[in-house]
């Protein structure tokens, strides 16, 4: 009987931990989210605006230069 006990006592400190752990999780990471989609958003936005005012290489930079030999065949 002491050994079924323990191992209840045992479980039940175990969830009562995961529980403390879920809420303490749930208390310090709510306020932070709202902050940190704010700043996921900004940084994707600022992103895409800095490669949309890029300006895109002109198709003569893509083709291969007539003074370097191309890739052997």
């Amino acid at each position: 009987m002491g050994g079924r006990r323990s191992d209840w006592l045992r479980w039940c400190a175990v969830l009562g931990g995961l529980v403390l752990g879920l809420r303490l999780a749930v208390l310090l990471i709510l306020p932070i989210l709202p902050d940190a989609f704010a700043w996921g958003s900004s940084l994707l936005l600022g992103t895409a605006i800095t490669f949309l005012l890029l300006p895109l290489p002109h198709e003569a930079t893509l083709s291969p230069r007539p003074d370097r030999p191309g890739p052997r065949e």
